[in-house]
């Protein structure tokens, strides 16, 4: 969860290779754990369904696909997980590139990390 973490995992990505978090948007943790993502990531998305209390991060090392191009897969895609319940063509509108965390929130680091104080 640390700046130093992720600047190692971001450097073992492929160019096109894709990291996926899941993590909670209901935490004490959320603005510095988005904070230090924003840090090492720059913009990723914020994929957050309503009702759920959880989030999924997911960052790349060259930048993420248009809008355009997630709903043109994930309808594309739809058909192969329809039978196991997933609409996968909603998804997209719950990604997003926005912030709405605390930007003033201190980075997450090897030296800050007090992760066990921040839990709800």
């Amino acid at each position: 969860m640390t700046q130093e973490f992720l600047t190692e995992l971001k450097t073992l990505l492929t160019a096109d290779g894709v990291v996926v978090a899941n993590t909670f948007s209901r935490s004490k943790l959320y603005d510095h754990e988005s904070v230090t993502w924003q840090a090492v990531f720059g913009t990723f998305f914020n994929f957050k369904m309503p009702g759920t209390g959880n989030r999924v991060i997911v960052a790349t090392k060259s930048g993420l696909p248009s809008d355009e191009m997630l709903r043109q897969n994930a309808t594309r895609l739809a058909g192969k997980l329809a039978s196991y319940g997933i609409r996968l063509e909603t998804f997209p509108r719950w990604m997003s590139r926005g912030r709405d965390w605390n930007v003033s929130r201190r980075t997450l680091t090897d030296q800050y990390s007090p992760a066990n104080l921040l839990q709800d």
